[in-house]
C-alpha cells in the first residue's frame, strides 16, 4: 500500500472521528426545565444552537392578582465546545444585549448560567455575574420535546384547538412576552408549550406563527 494510500485514509479517519464527536456533543445535550429556588431557566438545543429563558417569579399580589418580585430575560446561542455554549441574554424588544455562556453538566442533569453583567430591570434574584456563585445552578426538573424557544410579540395572541383537518378558535391567549416552546408547525400555525408564571403545570396549545418571534 502506497503512503498516499495510506495518508487518504488516515485523513478520512480523523474527519469521520471529527464528524462523529461533533455530534456527540450537540446530542447529548437536551431541551428541559432547570430550576432551583432562585428562579427557572428553560431551554431548547437543536443542533449546534440553544434557544431559552430565565424567569423569576416572587410575592404574589391578591389584590393585583401578580406578582412584585419579577425578573426575566431570553436567551440564545451556539455550542463553543463540549457543554459550553455561548450565549447573549436579551429582553423582547429592546436593544440591551448580555454576553455570557451556559455550562450543562456531562449527564444533562444541571446547568450554570455566568453573564458578563446583571440584567437590568425587574427582581434580581441572583448575581449571574459570579462564576463561582452557587445560585447560577440549576438542576433538570423536566425533559421537554421542543425544538426552540420563542417569545409573544402581539398584545395578544389567541389559542386554537387541531382536529387534524382544521383549526378552531378556543377560549384563553397569550400575552406579549410570554415564553413558550415550539414542539410542531403546520401551515402557519405552531403548536407550543406554555407554562403560567409561577407555576409548574405545562399546557399544549396552538398559535398563530405571526404571534411569535
Amino acid at each position: 500500500m502506497s503512503f498516499k494510500v495510506i495518508l487518504l485514509i488516515s485523513v478520512c479517519l480523523f474527519l469521520s472521528s471529527s464528524l462523529r464527536s461533533e455530534d456527540t456533543l450537540r446530542s447529548k445535550n437536551r431541551s428541559g426545565v432547570y430550576t432551583s429556588n432562585f428562579g427557572k431557566v428553560t431551554i431548547a438545543i437543536t443542533g449546534a444552537s440553544i434557544t431559552g429563558a430565565y424567569e423569576y417569579y416572587d410575592k404574589w399580589d391578591e389584590k393585583n392578582h401578580s406578582f412584585t418580585d419579577i425578573n426575566c430575560f431570553y436567551i440564545h446561542g451556539k455550542i463553543s465546545k463540549k457543554g459550553v455554549w455561548q450565549i447573549v441574554a436579551c429582553y423582547p424588544g429592546y436593544d440591551l444585549k448580555i454576553p455570557g455562556k451556559l455550562i450543562i453538566s456531562d449527564d444533562d442533569r444541571s446547568l450554570r448560567m455566568v453573564l458578563t453583567r446583571s440584567p437590568d430591570g425587574g427582581y434580581l434574584a441572583t448575581d449571574f455575574t459570579d462564576e463561582k456563585n452557587n445560585q447560577n445552578t440549576f438542576l433538570l426538573r423536566e425533559r421537554l420535546n421542543i425544538s426552540e424557544l420563542k417569545v409573544v410579540v402581539s398584545k395578544k395572541a389567541n389559542l386554537f384547538d387541531y382536529n387534524g383537518i382544521t383549526f378552531a378558535q378556543r377560549k384563553g391567549y397569550l400575552i406579549r412576552q410570554d415564553f413558550v416552546g415550539v414542539i410542531a408547525t403546520r401551515g402557519s400555525y405552531t403548536k407550543i408549550s406554555y407554562s403560567s408564571p409561577g407555576t409548574e403545570k405545562r399546557s399544549e396549545y396552538w398559535v398563530e406563527g405571526r404571534d411569535l418571534n
